[in-house]
């Protein structure tokens, strides 16, 4: 059950029937006992002469009323009238006069008795106050769903939990599951809001429960003591939708798809006119040419001459000419003296050490004063024995060019086969292994891949600095969510979001970075549109 919360709560929704004696009823709705009347204000029933027109009001014990709610009326002779009341609780019936009657309210029986005098063209109310201490659970896999009705009361050895989720600006939020995670058995009571953004629990006393949602965890965690009072909790929640949530994700793996797409086409291109490129093309003379690393390196040193040149006419250089890593390490030179650097290299970020490598050699302290890993986290789908040795993190043994190409060919994989979820927390936590405390922790991550083990966060208790390649279309959420939990900073080719921004940060905050927007709510992020 742990397992399942810790992937994000992603349970399957069941349906399953209840049956009992009311519901009974409905079933033979069309036989000669049972008449169907479904009958509500807006169509105007009137009495007849020998029909009473009966009005149910149906609330709970504040006076709400109870709409959904299935309701029989039934006399001595066996026959049965059935409807279901509207938002307002109210259900109307023609019955016949000169007659006794009993009332079914969802699962209670015999519930509410009344009699029709014999008198013509009669309208008579019925109130009904519904309150029920019946609980229909089915427990599945340690997940408990309830089949409750409206007007639940409070027991001696249950509370009765009302829970209300809204988005931030006060909406209801319906079909929002919300999970009550006992602390004692591990069993998890699961329900479901319905229009009005409401639902009912009721949950065993004498426990701790933990409440989580779809993408929030550990929201809060309540104590109901076991007492002989009975006890009524509320819990109110204003928060980002799961369908917010879910609608970004898949906004995310389009741009992936089409990202790699168009990096496919260009590592063919590169690949058929390697011999041509004079710039991020070094990795790649490496594995098609075969080139010297005296010559790889000759042309490096070159590149860096050019590069001074241009800063010195352009301190914004590398951000115009769209060079991810360089913009980012030369705005922050002075931040951080000894780096341990980590990073991605998948199908699509062997660009990027191309211009790491550039950095490295403009810098002799850059050089002397950096530890690197290289990092590929594939979760791979039916690959072969040797793509998954390719996973995993390996340290760079030296800072040449042939310490980078040697390391970067045990891992590298221009196919880009299998799920993108990358166990990023993983490698991190690898490589903070050893940290000194003057050692800054940066990770270069391909803002399109998503990361699968944020679950384990809590482990990782150093600030992780995340440089983002390819940040033009909005920041990946979940580097946002790694660089606030562990008090670090994020990095984009033209922003800085320091460690004092991301830590100001209340619920319901809007984080403006570039030309897009993120709310903030419990240490998550979403970009709004």
């Amino acid at each position: 059950m742990n397992e399942l919360l810790r992937l994000g709560l992603s349970f399957s929704l069941c349906f399953f029937i209840f049956t009992f004696n009311a519901s009974a009823k409905l079933v033979v709705a069309n036989s000669k006992d049972t008449i169907l009347q479904n009958y509500h204000r807006a169509d105007k029933v009137k009495a007849t002469k020998k029909e009473a027109l009966i009005r149910v009001k149906l609330t709970d014990f504040r006076k709400n009323g109870l709409g959904g709610i299935p309701i029989w009326a039934h006399n001595r002779q066996g026959q049965y009238w059935h409807g279901i009341t509207d938002a307002a609780g109210e259900l109307f019936f023609l019955l016949p006069n000169n007659a006794k009657y009993v009332l079914n309210v969802d699962q209670e029986e015999n519930y509410r008795k009344f009699s029709i005098p014999k008198k013509a063209k009669l309208s008579k109310t019925v109130k009904v106050v519904l309150m029920t201490t019946r609980i229909k659970e089915m427990d599945t896999n340690d997940t408990i769903t309830q089949q409750l009705t409206a007007g639940m009361m409070p027991t001696r050895s249950r509370a009765l939990v009302n829970i209300k989720i809204m988005d931030l600006e006060g909406r209801p939020l319906a079909n929002e599951v919300v999970y009550y995670e006992s602390q004692q058995s591990a069993k998890v009571y699961r329900t479901v809001t319905n229009k009005q953004g409401r639902s009912t629990l009721m949950i065993p006393k004498g426990d701790r429960y933990c409440i989580h949602t779809y993408a929030h965890q550990n929201i809060s965690c309540k104590d109901y003591e076991d007492n002989p009072h009975s006890r009524t909790s509320r819990f109110e929640l204003k928060m980002i939708s799961t369908a917010e949530f879910k609608k970004r994700a898949l906004e995310r793996a389009a741009l992936l798809a089409q990202r790699d797409e168009w990096r496919r086409q260009q590592r063919i291109r590169d690949s058929l006119a390697v011999t041509r490129l004079q710039y991020q093309n070094f990795y790649l003379q490496h594995r098609y040419d075969k080139k010297a690393y005296a010559t790889i390196e000759a042309s490096i040193k070159e590149l860096v001459q050019k590069d001074q040149a241009a800063l010195q006419a352009n301190q914004n250089y590398y951000t115009d000419a769209g060079e991810d890593i360089k913009s980012m390490f030369q705005r922050n030179k002075g931040r951080w003296k000894q780096k341990r650097i980590i990073a991605n290299i998948d199908c699509s970020m062997y660009r990027y050490i191309d211009e790491l490598m550039v950095w490295n050699y403009a810098n002799e302290a850059e050089r002397n004063n950096n530890r690197y890993w290289l990092f590929n986290g594939f979760n791979y789908e039916g690959g072969t024995a040797e793509g998954h040795q390719r996973r995993g993190i390996f340290a760079v043994p030296e800072n040449t060019v042939t310490g980078f190409f040697n390391t970067i060919d045990k891992i590298v994989n221009f196919s880009c086969r299998g799920s993108r979820l990358e166990n990023v927390v993983e490698a991190l936590l690898l490589g903070a292994e050893g940290k000194t405390p003057e050692e800054d922790l940066l990770f270069i991550a391909d803002n399109y891949s998503d990361v699968s083990d944020l679950h384990k966060l809590k482990a990782l208790t150093v600030p992780v600095h995340v440089l983002l390649t390819d940040a033009e279309k909005g920041l990946n959420e979940n580097y946002l969510e790694i660089a606030y939990h562990t008090g670090g900073s994020i990095h984009t080719r033209s922003t800085d979001i320091s460690t004092q921004q991301l830590r100001a940060l209340t619920n319901g905050d809007r984080l403006e970075i570039g030309k897009f927007s993120y709310t903030f709510f419990h240490g998550k992020f979403l970009k709004r549109t």
